[in-house]
């Protein structure tokens, strides 16, 4: 996950599952396509394991009703993540009515 390269690249990423498998977080939250092999092959020992979910992933089960986050809780998590707030009124999540 660390590039020789590029030291600074996925720093906060890998402090955040650092603190995740310290804590016994089991959800990590990405748009790192490719990052739970990583995860499975460095951190995970079947115990307290880490499963990485796309913001959009979770953003689409608010949605469906099969978790309970609102909107509004979803919305924020988009824009947090530095994606355009345009494309989830409009495509991820548009208001009904």
């Amino acid at each position: 996950m660390i590039d020789p390269h590029k030291p600074n690249k996925n720093k906060g990423e890998t402090c955040s599952l650092a603190y995740a498998k310290a804590t016994g977080i089991p959800y990590f939250a990405t748009d790192e396509m490719n990052l739970q092999p990583i995860i499975d092959s460095q951190l995970n020992m079947g115990i307290d394991d880490i499963k990485c979910m796309r913001i959009v992933d979770i953003i689409q089960m608010a949605h469906d009703d099969q978790i309970s986050v609102s909107r509004k809780v979803c919305k924020a998590l988009w824009i947090v993540a530095g994606k355009k707030k345009d494309i989830f009124d409009k495509e991820i999540w548009p208001v009904e009515g």
